[in-house]
């Protein structure tokens, strides 16, 4: 974090014009308290920003100076966008957990005398974690799929250039998206008591 404020500072001396902007991202810093990850000394950042992604995407001058609040505006857009897929791959992560490690209840019920009134008040837990879990996908969708990608649609209509660890944020919610497909349809025990709830409805 002191490499960062240096830069800042190293920003606003050389630049005064565009002190002012660089303020913004004050904020932004703020919540990524760093940390030395590994052998290697790498330094990280919880939130799911980089340093390079922090000081080089906004206020480097291999992309030329953001002086101006346009394009200032842009890289702290990107900036939050990341950090809001990020906090959906988080959730998505429960999910996919929730999922993988899930057991059959209904292969306990008895076939020969089956008690629906019970199953079923068995089952509620299991049926509403899949409501939840559909109203998950559909919220996930729209806002760190279909709003990401209108607002990329919007950049490159405005001729801005696309940031990389935007898209790959994309790509990653995109990947934990397939795995809950994946994982939903292939699960046996997650179908069979879907079946035995409804089993039950149908009987009472």
């Amino acid at each position: 974090l002191q490499t960062l404020e240096l830069k800042l500072e190293e920003y606003k001396r050389d630049h005064p014009d565009g002190a002012a902007n660089s303020g913004l991202l004050t904020r932004e810093l703020a919540v990524c308290q760093p940390q030395v990850q590994g052998a290697s000394n790498a330094l990280f950042f919880p939130c799911g920003a980089s340093q390079d992604f922090v000081f080089d995407r906004h206020l480097s001058r291999r992309d030329g100076i953001l002086d101006d609040a346009e394009n200032l505006s842009q890289v702290v857009e990107d900036f939050d966008a990341v950090m809001l897929i990020e906090r959906w791959v988080g959730k998505a992560d429960g999910w996919i957990h929730w999922l993988y490690t899930y057991r059959s209840i209904a292969k306990t019920f008895s076939q020969s005398n089956p008690d629906y009134a019970s199953h079923i008040n068995m089952l509620k837990s299991t049926v509403h974690k899949l409501k939840e879990l559909h109203t998950f996908v559909l919220s996930c969708l729209q806002d760190a799929v279909v709003k990401q990608f209108q607002a990329l649609l919007e950049q490159k209509n405005k001729d801005q250039a696309w940031n990389e660890e935007r898209l790959w944020a994309i790509i990653k919610i995109l990947d934990k998206l397939f795995v809950i497909d994946v994982l939903k349809d292939m699960k046996p025990s997650l179908n069979n008591d879907y079946s035995s709830w409804r089993r039950g409805l149908q009987a009472l």
